[in-house]
């Protein structure tokens, strides 16, 4: 009964969008869905969890599911039905953080009006530029070498032990534990550094990687080779050279000489 007098109320306002959270929890009858149709809705969007009564009366129907983390809250949003648009991307993901919602997406394609910027450090003279949300690897022997090859300003760094922080001059360094380096916020979070660095990358979980946002170049240090498949670059490092493994992109010079 209270929803229908949800319905008449639309009716009666003249809505043009109508939106059921919770639509599998509703009864819709056929005298409900005349109704619908009579209200010359330009657009009726139904949010279910398990099953949409709405059926085809709905123009838009969005699927939801949770999982909960010590962490957060993971919400898969998946677009199950959009009448009349093309949807290139029918699946979402949504962490609720205690400092609110983050959007999260393992799109590895940039907009178009995504801004490029130098690439950090030394590798400046490698890679010129790069688009922001692009993903760097950098791996060889020596942290402290590799972190100092990329260490630029308008950065902050993730390290796990006090000593570590020594291998950063101009980025911010902030210490924290392997997990709490693991722990999702570190990646969803709004940071206004242009350039995010995270030591011992390899103990990070890919899926995490996912959660990555496109405000920022993220270079991850190994002492391991890393996948190449998971990056839009990757850097071997020594104490003489740098030298470009992979590369999305065609580059004119692969080697730079280390001073």
């Amino acid at each position: 009964t209270l929803f229908n007098q949800v319905v008449d109320l639309a009716y009666k306002e003249k809505a043009d969008i109508f939106i059921v959270d919770g639509v599998d929890a509703v009864v819709i009858d056929r005298a409900t869905a005349d109704a619908f149709a009579k209200m010359g809705l330009r657009c009726i969007i139904g949010i279910e969890t398990r099953y949409n009564p709405l059926g085809d009366i709905a123009d838009v129907i969005i699927k939801l599911r949770a999982v909960n983390t010590d962490y957060a809250t993971i919400r898969r949003v998946e677009i199950q039905k959009a009448r009349g648009v093309s949807i290139k991307k029918p699946v979402w993901y949504m962490a609720i953080l205690p400092n609110g919602p983050v959007l999260l997406s393992n799109e590895r394609s940039y907009p178009l009006e995504s801004s490029r910027v130098p690439a950090p450090g030394l590798l400046a003279q490698l890679l010129s530029d790069v688009p922001l949300g692009a993903q760097i690897a950098v791996y060889g022997h020596s942290q402290w070498i590799t972190a100092a090859v990329v260490d630029t300003l308008n950065a902050v760094a993730y390290v796990h032990k006090p000593y570590q922080m020594q291998f950063f001059k101009k980025a911010k360094t902030r210490l924290v534990s392997i997990y709490e380096h693991r722990r999702l916020e570190h990646y969803a979070e709004r940071v206004v550094s242009r350039y995010i660095i995270t030591l011992d990358a390899e103990y990070v979980p890919r899926r995490y990687r996912d959660f990555r946002s496109t405000s920022a170049v993220w270079v991850d240090l190994y002492t391991t080779p890393p996948n190449q498949l998971e990056y839009d670059y990757v850097i071997y490092v020594d104490d003489k050279v740098a030298r470009v493994e992979f590369s999305r992109t065609p580059l004119e010079r692969k080697e730079l000489q280390l001073p």
